[in-house]
């Protein structure tokens, strides 16, 4: 794995950062793909993540680790996540109530 400069700095403006009030802010559908082997950001950080998301749903990678598209089946995971989204959205268009 490799970090490049930008990745480097984005880390570091982030570091010890304590964002979960503006986290449980947020009111759109989230999904969160989170790998069990992730050293970078903690499986518990992506557990605690999503108890302050009532709304979101939970897709847990056991094995995998950071950088889930560098994996196949976090790869796999996102493609089956964004197409059950859109299926989602076009049974169930935003203003047709």
């Amino acid at each position: 794995f490799h970090l490049s400069m930008g990745l480097f700095r984005n880390y570091a403006a982030f570091a010890g950062a304590d964002l979960r009030d503006e986290v449980s802010r947020l009111s759109m559908p989230i999904d969160i793909l989170h790998g069990t082997a992730d050293r970078v950001v903690s499986f518990e950080i992506g557990a605690t993540l999503y108890s302050l998301l009532p709304h979101a749903e939970f897709h847990e990678l056991p094995g995998l680790g950071h950088g889930l598209f560098y994996y196949p089946r976090g790869r796999e995971l996102a493609q089956e996540v964004i197409k059950a989204k859109t299926r989602e959205r076009s049974l169930h268009p935003a203003g047709a109530d």
